[in-house]
């Protein structure tokens, strides 16, 4: 498998992995858990995982004073999208903050080409228009409730996830993946602390052993997506990994289907046929441009 092969793989992996921690927090907060708690908790446990990781293998942490801002800025810019999307539930349909969150792919798109000072390649300008419009059936988007606050919330959401993709793309290529990914995570730690104390959100109150093997295997499937995440920009870019990560909500309905026993309608199915083929025809296209 050639490394770019290897890279798409891992992308797939990071949405499958994202997807399972999705479909598992409602599980997780009918359990005795809330939104910033599962926050917190998973990127504490990913940073003590690293840590141990670092030991057993004697790898060192230490990176540039540079390395280490760029890191925690990437870090914080995920950790700022994923809560201003938690927050954006409370004011509107799931399924329209989703939507919006993954106007992510096309900022990233544009902001990558906007620093290349370089046009727009128009094969994946119009894919990832099409995977969009395919998340609008996909996702089963309701139109009529339209709060400001909670479009803006799932607006900065969007920004803050696409900040990310570009800035651990550009500026972290030279850092050990595990290195930089640990640093980020540091940064999402702190920042995800904060909130849950400042708001009073912290509550374990899982009574159950089942509750508590749901919690672990949240926990454990969002560190490998977290890892996948940061090694998957690195490998295929900016672009190409908005593009990829098109497939979550996908293998997020899927999953549900499975797991919570939920229903599909004919035009939520076209328009996860409609996102899979836009990754396809985008990876072809990609993979001629390469070539050429």
């Amino acid at each position: 498998m050639t490394a770019k092969g290897r890279g798409v793989s891992v992308v797939l992996a990071a949405a499958f992995l994202i997807s399972l921690t999705n479909v598992l927090a409602p599980i997780l907060y009918d359990n005795g858990s809330n939104a910033l708690t599962y926050l917190t908790l998973r990127f504490v446990f990913f940073v003590a995982v690293c840590r141990l990781w670092f030991r057993l293998r004697g790898i060192s942490s230490d990176v540039t004073p540079r390395q280490r801002l760029n890191a925690y800025g990437a870090g914080g810019a995920y950790v700022v999208g994923a809560g201003c999307l938690l927050s954006s539930f409370a004011y509107i349909p799931v399924s329209m903050a989703v939507l919006i969150l993954y106007l992510f792919p096309l900022l990233s798109m544009i902001a990558t080409n906007a620093l290349d000072r370089r046009p727009p390649n128009a094969t994946e300008a119009l894919c990832l228009l099409a995977a969009f419009m395919g998340l609008a059936l996909a996702l089963g988007v309701n139109f009529e409730t339209l709060h400001p606050l909670g479009l803006g919330l799932a607006g900065l959401g969007a920004i803050g996830i696409a900040a990310f993709v570009v800035w651990s793309g550009r500026s972290l290529q030279d850092v050990d993946s595990t290195v930089s990914t640990y640093h980020m995570a540091v940064s999402g730690a702190v920042l995800a602390t904060v909130a849950t104390l400042a708001s009073d959100s912290f509550t374990m109150d899982i009574p159950s052993l089942y509750g508590w093997l749901v919690f672990t295997a949240a926990v454990l499937s969002f560190a490998a997506a977290f890892f996948a995440m940061f090694s998957g920009v690195r490998l295929v870019g900016p672009v190409r990994f908005g593009m990829l990560m098109n497939t979550e909500p996908v293998i997020t309905i899927a999953l549900s289907l499975m797991l919570l026993g939920e229903s599909l309608t004919v035009l939520q199915y076209a328009g996860a046929a409609l996102i899979i083929g836009a990754v396809v025809v985008a990876q072809r296209a990609a993979g001629a441009v390469e070539k050429a």
